[in-house]
């Protein structure tokens, strides 16, 4: 047989191999979906089926770690309150000898991605927090244009505590996708909620932060521009911002009101723009709004500002400070 002719069935071949696995995997993954097989079989199963000495070593390794965490779940659920002091020797054990091995994969096969994210999973289980989350970010830095690794990254930074690599991850992820909702919402959220980790991160102000947060958010509706929830989110930041921007808050509530699917929300909307303008000095365009509100599932909240009007307008003219109450 000719180099040409040998090169064609060893092309041949691999693709047959590589539509069996697809096809496999995708039984398999239906079978699990269904409750029909375990994953440790699944994952036995590619322990043997895997082209990779690399991936054949992970895929039994994992199936140990699913075993042990399928034995800790059905011991755990023996127990109401207290565990039996033996048990827990035993789960201990047990995690430090799977530690152990994934110690030794991780050090044989340091860029196996898979085997860096099952390594960090465990060893946040044990408590050493830093070298967890230090793989992980090896693993994200070596899949390199896979998102799914840079948000679940930043996922576990939150939940441990470390902001400013949450950041960090968050960046990455719109990077790789510019246009994600969801990418666009993690981050503007994360600058919103952890502000002072923002100032420090960024070396900003409470107010640049701000900005940071609402331009994603913008951008976001720019590019989603009739998602209501996302309209709604962006104009409810502001009853947070401080020093107050009453003027971008009525407009950020008027565009929550012209793309509202239904009467109710309009509504609602019309109710936000008139606490805002009465707390910006403006009860008559205020009260005007409220002449648009109408629907008996808002007439407690509209009979609240409606008192605040009244209230404004008694005081002198030259009053400049508007009571907090006055946002009811």
């Amino acid at each position: 047989m000719t180099i040409q002719g040998k090169a064609r069935r060893r092309a041949v071949t691999l693709a047959l191999i590589a539509v069996i696995a697809i096809a496999c995997g995708s039984v398999l993954r239906t079978a699990v979906e269904r409750g029909l097989i375990s994953t440790s079989t699944v994952l036995k199963f590619w322990a043997v089926a895997s082209p990779r000495a690399a991936d054949r070593a992970y895929y039994r390794l994992q199936a140990e770690n699913e075993a042990f965490h399928q034995e800790l779940d059905g011991m755990l659920a023996q127990y109401t309150d207290t565990v039996p002091p033996e048990i827990v020797r035993h789960v201990r054990q047990r995690r430090r000898e799977l530690l152990v091995q994934f110690e030794d994969f991780t050090r044989r096969h340091s860029n196996h991605v898979l085997g860096l994210v099952a390594h960090a999973d465990l060893l946040a289980e044990s408590g050493s927090v830093a070298r967890a989350l230090d793989q992980r970010e090896k693993a994200a830095r070596l899949a390199g244009n896979d998102p799914l690794l840079w948000r679940e990254y930043a996922d576990r930074c939150l939940h441990f505590g470390d902001v400013h690599r949450a950041f960090y991850a968050l960046e990455q992820v719109v990077r790789l996708q510019p246009r994600e909702l969801a990418a666009l919402r993690d981050l503007a959220d994360a600058l919103f909620l952890y502000r002072p980790d923002a100032m420090s991160y960024y070396r900003l102000t409470e107010a640049e932060v701000f900005d940071r947060s609402l331009g994603l958010l913008r951008h976001a509706r720019d590019l989603y521009p009739q998602n209501p929830d996302l309209a709604r989110d962006l104009a409810n930041c502001y009853y947070t911002i401080k020093p107050p921007r009453d003027a971008e808050a009525v407009e950020a509530w008027d565009y929550v009101r012209r793309i509202a699917l239904d009467e109710y929300d309009r509504q609602n909307a019309c109710l936000h723009m008139a606490r805002f303008l009465l707390k910006s000095g403006e009860p008559d365009r205020a009260a005007q709004l409220l002449d648009r509100v109408t629907l008996p599932a808002h007439a407690l909240h509209k009979g609240r500002v409606q008192r605040n009007i009244a209230l404004a307008r008694s005081l002198p003219a030259d009053a400049t400070v508007v009571p907090a109450s006055f946002t009811d």
